[in-house]
């Protein structure tokens, strides 16, 4: 996480470690957890994972399921099904394991929720299993691995509850995002100074969305100013001409001056 704001980090392209918030540099990242600075990359995906089993397994069938070879019902036979979260399929009286890989990388998904994206995928997948089946989670925290044994999901949720309210996260506040030009942007950024409750976070190269040279603000608020800050950015767009609008020189499309999105997925 950041130091500045606790945020994302990702390498930039001139390799840098930066945060996706803030734009902060962290030259001399090192884990809040551990202590250890040292980055790796991540999992190799479903496809390797299918040809890995099937040398470990020789003589038993293994299928991957995909988008496009998607199947919704497998017979009860010997069967090693290789699948992403969200395509499972449902096997004739219930899979009589379940194997959670790569559990870590889905815990080090580059989002805030990550914890509970990733417990939900662990509990639709155990979901698919005959009762007297067994399960196995890898990569996962001794914390989680019993949180999913004991079926103890309220005492982990309200942990990272109250995580998240002691970073000043989501759901205890809210998140805006502002991309468009460093000059808009930064008129957006004086608005929001003059609410009481408002943290700006910082502007930072906008990556993937808008013109080239875009920026792109991250703030922070209570919900019970949302009103406020709502209306703010109302007025403000208001004000602007629709002589500012901009051709995006990616696609060649016009685009607002500015974009405001509340509570963006792509930056929490």
């Amino acid at each position: 996480m950041c130091h500045n704001c606790n945020g994302p980090l990702w390498l930039n392209a001139k390799g840098q470690i930066a945060c996706r918030w803030c734009g902060n540099l962290n030259l001399e990242f090192k884990c809040k957890s551990c202590g250890h600075s040292k980055l790796r990359q991540g999992a190799a995906g479903a496809t390797r994972w299918a040809e890995q089993l099937g040398k470990s397994f020789p003589g038993i069938p293994v299928r991957e399921v995909t988008v496009d070879k998607a199947e919704s019902v497998i017979p009860n036979k010997p069967l090693i099904v290789v699948c992403t979260p969200g395509i499972e399929p449902v096997a004739t009286g219930g899979f009589a394991g379940v194997a959670l890989l790569d559990c870590a990388s889905q815990l080090n998904v580059d989002s805030l929720r990550a914890p509970e994206d990733a417990l939900r995928s662990w509990m639709n997948a155990l979901g698919f299993m005959r009762a007297e089946g067994e399960a196995v989670a890898v990569g996962v925290s001794p914390e989680v691995s019993k949180a999913l044994s004991l079926g103890q999901l309220r005492e982990t949720v309200n942990e990272i509850l109250r995580e998240r309210e002691e970073l000043g996260f989501p759901p205890a506040r809210r998140f805006l995002s502002a991309t468009g030009s460093r000059e808009t942007v930064q008129a957006v950024q004086v608005e929001l100074g003059k609410i009481a409750g408002v943290r700006v976070l910082g502007i930072a190269e906008s990556v993937g969305t808008g013109a080239v040279g875009d920026v792109r603000l991250v703030a922070s608020f209570p919900f019970s100013i949302g009103l406020e800050v709502a209306n703010c950015i109302r007025n403000l767009i208001g004000d602007m001409s629709a002589s500012k609008s901009r051709i995006n020189t990616r696609s060649g499309k016009a685009i607002r001056p500015l974009s405001i999105k509340f509570d963006d997925p792509r930056v929490i």
